[in-house]
């Protein structure tokens, strides 16, 4: 949009510079000064520096090294490739991350991702005169990590946030930071056990066991290389955050906390649990990278209502706008209980997204998603396995646009007992109104498509859920698109 009216802005300026001419064979009285301000307006306004930003945030990641997957980030929100005023929030209440396991209990996610340039920048807490920036920052209301030998840790108020902006100046500039407000501490170390749960500054603490392992005289003989062993059971690394200013570059990071679980050998080894809390990245650039890509593969994109709203996507991944070099990405999660209530169980998440740039206007896009089993209202509600979908979209050189869905189900259980899809699509008809209403569920769609001019998305399974359950789950949610 800012290209053409660019062009309207060039041509007018030409007509204008023209007309000008031709006047003023006949008369100078007053031409000169106008057209030349135009002339100079339309000059300023082509050489203004244009500020890519981007920036992402979440709540906590986990890799597996056992099960061979990593989780999904939990509350994940994001901007990129943009130039314009963009923001995405997102936000859950409760997961259980990792089905089966117990070590691990997540509170209140809430992130938010923030692109803002100039009067719109400076309301969101930036310098006057910043040209553009970007905010990212994570909370975590509360995580427990329990369950393992005498290993348990309560940490309450996790938040981090990275910010990266250009000043009036047009010098790139960075801050970046995180806390923890409480810590509540049973690691099997006594006197770590006194430190932590005593003090008013649990985090200060922490950096200082951490970076000395001395602590008010006390030594703790377990940290080393500014890491905290618990023999048998696993390792606290505190985050960092760091910030990097080049000259027409400048993004920041922060990691509030990272903890390694051992597994069965009870050392570091290939089959430990990982979990990074907090993180949050932001990143302006001078120049925006052209990009010809757009979408996202989701595996689980829902609403649910439990006393708040809250939004969860499950192994999203945007499609990056200067594409994927032809290659398919792949997120994964193992499984998630959301809400931890058991009414909507996902095991076996993957997705991935792919961009291949072409000559000229050619281009492919494409995006996919697999789930191995959705559960509503627990075993005996609404069961669907196997569930694939795929979007496609591709461009030839000379821009003509081809869309191409497909989306497959495996078997379908309600009550029990295994259905059709046309006798889940046609549950009046078909005698199961009654199961679903009492589940919660309005209504079941399947391969639901939506174009547009850039590309197609289609989404597997979309579950109307009824008031006092929430708004909506889709599963299986993907979108490609080529920009020409």
């Amino acid at each position: 949009m800012k290209l053409s009216v660019r062009r309207l802005l060039a041509a007018t300026t030409a007509v204008a510079v023209a007309s000008t001419g031709t006047l003023a064979m006949a008369s100078t009285v007053n031409a000169a000064p106008d057209d030349s301000a135009k002339v100079v307006a339309a000059k300023k306004k082509a050489n203004k520096a244009k500020y890519g930003m981007s920036g992402n945030a979440y709540g906590t990641l986990i890799t597996a090294g056992l099960l061979g997957v990593r989780s999904d980030k939990t509350s994940h929100s994001w901007v990129g490739c943009t130039a314009r005023n963009k923001a995405m929030n997102s936000s859950l209440v409760g997961a259980d991350v990792l089905p089966g396991s117990t070590f691990l209990d997540v509170g209140v996610v809430r992130t938010q991702t923030l692109a803002r340039k100039g009067k719109k920048a400076v309301q969101a807490g930036f310098p006057k005169g910043t040209k553009a920036g970007t905010i990212a920052t994570s909370k975590v209301a509360d995580v427990k990590l329990a369950g393992l030998g005498p290993l348990n840790l309560k940490l309450t108020g996790l938040s981090s946030e990275a910010r990266a902006w250009v000043n009036k100046n047009g010098q790139f500039q960075t801050k970046h930071g995180y806390n923890i407000l409480d810590l509540q501490a049973n690691t099997g170390i006594p006197a770590l056990d006194d430190l932590l749960n005593n003090t008013n500054s649990p985090l200060k603490t922490l950096i200082d066991l951490l970076l000395d392992g001395v602590v008010k005289g006390v030594v703790i003989d377990q940290v080393v290389n500014g890491v905290l062993k618990i023999a048998g059971l696993g390792e606290i690394r505190l985050g960092k955050s760091y910030g990097i200013k080049k000259k027409k570059q400048a993004w920041s990071n922060a990691v509030v906390l990272e903890v390694r679980l051992y597994g069965a050998d009870g050392k570091k080894s290939n089959d430990d649990i990982t979990v990074k809390l907090g993180h949050s990245r932001a990143r302006v650039v001078k120049g925006l990278e052209k990009g010809k890509f757009n979408g996202y593969a989701s595996g689980l994109n829902g609403k649910l209502l439990d006393g708040v709203l809250q939004t969860a996507r499950l192994a999203h991944q945007p499609l990056p706008c200067t594409g994927t070099a032809g290659k398919w990405t792949k997120e994964a999660v193992a499984g998630v209980d959301l809400l931890g209530l058991g009414f909507v169980k996902v095991d076996g998440v993957s997705t991935g997204v792919l961009g291949k740039p072409g000559k000229k206007k050619a281009g492919k896009a494409g995006s996919r998603s697999t789930t191995a089993r959705v559960e509503l209202g627990g075993p005996n509600g609404l069961v669907v396995s196997a569930i694939t979908s795929k979007a496609i979209a591709k461009r030839n050189k000379a821009g003509k646009l081809k869309r191409n869905t497909k989306v497959n189900l495996g078997d379908i259980y309600l009550g029990g007992n295994r259905i059709s899809l046309h006798q889940l699509l046609n549950p009046v008809i078909n005698g199961l109104d009654g199961l679903l209403s009492q589940l919660g569920i309005a209504s079941v769609k399947t391969g639901v498509v939506r174009k547009s001019k850039n590309g197609v998305g289609v989404i597997a399974v979309q579950i109307k859920l009824l008031d006092g359950k929430g708004a909506d789950i889709k599963i299986g949610d993907v979108e490609a698109r080529v920009v020409k």
